[in-house]
Formats: structure tokens, sequence, C-alpha cells
């Protein structure tokens, strides 16, 4: 876990926040496809983040717009305009995460040629890319504040615990 803490020295708390809730699922074999992402110029947080999920049974994570499970790191993401998904995928951006309503999240190279702004795919608009943050620990933490803002309940909030003596009072 150190490792990746350190590569996260400097991001957003929110962005530590979803780190340690991958970690803290049980380790695993990475899936084959990790290999492949992993091998291409990521950005330093969003290898943290690619990392985190090949070595761990990844949750469901719900950030507000953000939303990210096991299928989504390195998923298709069609071409502009390709409404019936017939032309080959986009292969200079990599697929992350999704939106509630189908979106896409991708990262596509920052300023430095590395995988690591992120840009939003809209299904609705013939998936068509739109600028969301210069790096994804912006980008964890725009959905964050977003959400609080909402009022909206995040997987990076901590569930109240309740106790045996709590839960007898309830009843």
């Amino acid at each position: 876990m150190v490792r990746y803490m350190a590569a996260t020295s400097t991001s957003s708390k929110a962005f530590k926040s979803l780190i340690a809730a991958i970690l803290s699922r049980p380790e695993r074999k990475p899936p084959a496809s990790a290999k492949a992402l992993l091998a291409r110029a990521l950005a330093p947080d969003a290898r943290t983040f690619l990392e985190a999920w090949a070595s761990h049974m990844p949750p469901h994570i719900s950030i507000g717009e953000l939303w990210f499970d096991d299928r989504d790191p390195g998923g298709d993401v069609p071409q502009e305009d390709d409404y019936d998904m017939t032309e080959p995928m986009r292969e200079d951006v990599l697929m992350f995460a999704h939106s509630p309503g189908g979106d896409l999240f991708a990262l596509k190279p920052d300023g430095k040629g590395k995988l690591g702004a992120v840009v939003r795919i809209k299904h609705d608009d013939g998936w068509q890319e739109w600028e969301e943050a210069e790096s994804l620990a912006a980008f964890v933490e725009k959905c964050f504040r977003a959400a609080k803002e909402k009022g909206e309940q995040t997987s990076l909030d901590a569930p109240a615990k309740v106790t045996g003596a709590a839960k007898k009072k309830r009843r």
C-alpha cells in the first residue's frame, strides 16, 4: 500500500480515498487486460488507479457522476458520430469509468503525452468528447465536490457503523 500512497502524495483527499477504497478489497490475480493497459504511457495518478484496480477486486464505486466497476478499464470507446458502432473503436483514449446515464469517462493524452486528462464521451451526443479535468485526481475531486453540493452519498463516505446495542435500540 505504501507505493500506491507515495504515488498519490500530491493528489486530492478524494483521490486518495478512492485508491484506499480499492486497496481495501481482497487482492487478486490481475485481469488479462491489465498488462496491456499498464503498458501504455500513463500519468502518475492514472497509473496508481489502474495498478490498484489490477491487483484488487474492485468494489462498485459511485462518486456523483463517476461510476466505476470491474468492466470499465479498457472498455470500448466508439468513434464520434458512429451511432451504429460499426467503425473501429478509438485507441487514442482509455476508458476507465462511466456515468449513471451511460456516458463514458476516458483518459486522453495530457500536455506531457501521457494518458491523464479526463474527457467525457457523451452517448446521447453521438459519442462526442467533452473535456472534464486536467487529471484523474482533479476529476475525482470535482465529482466528489459536486456530489456533496447536491447532498448525495458517495462510495467515499464512511458508512455509519451500527453496533449490536444500537441495533437493539432501533427495534
